[in-house]
C-alpha cells in the first residue's frame, strides 16, 4: 500500500476542453504554463500533475460559438476557497495570454476526492 506522506496531496489532474484547436507549440506552452500554475494549490507539483485536452470539441455557450473553454481540475484532498480563486485567477491569465478566448468564455471548476487509486493501491 502507499503510503501518504502528510501535507502533501499530489495528483492533481486538469482536463481541458475547448471548441477550437490548438496546434502543438501551443501545447507545449500550455503544459510548461500548468506545471507553474499548479504550485497555487497547495502541496500540488508537476511531478504528478497529468493533463489532458480536447481542442475542436462542439461547444456553445449562450447561442454563440465564440472560442469557449471548459477546465475540469481534480484535486487528491482539498484546498481552501482563497487558494481555488487564486488558481482560477491565474489558470484564466494563461489561457488568454496564448489563446484567443476572452475570459469571460473561461469556466473551471473543482472536483475534491479523499480517495485517488495509482499503481494498484490508494493513497
Amino acid at each position: 500500500m502507499i503510503k501518504y506522506v502528510s501535507e502533501v496531496n499530489p495528483l492533481p489532474f486538469i482536463h481541458v476542453r475547448t471548441n477550437i484547436n490548438i496546434d502543438s507549440s501551443t501545447e507545449a506552452r500550455r503544459e510548461k504554463d500548468f506545471g507553474k500554475v499548479i504550485s497555487f494549490l497547495p502541496g500540488k507539483t508537476l511531478d504528478w500533475l497529468r493533463t489532458r485536452i480536447d481542442d475542436g470539441c462542439k461547444r456553445t455557450f449562450a447561442g454563440s460559438k465564440d472560442p469557449l473553454r471548459m477546465i475540469k481540475v481534480s484535486v487528491f484532498g482539498s484546498s481552501s476557497p482563497d487558494d481555488y480563486n487564486r488558481f482560477t485567477g491565474k489558470l484564466t491569465d494563461i489561457v488568454v495570454s496564448y489563446l484567443p478566448i476572452r475570459k469571460d468564455r473561461i469556466y473551471v471548476s473543482y472536483f475534491e476526492t479523499p480517495y485517488w487509486g495509482y499503481n494498484g493501491s490508494d493513497f
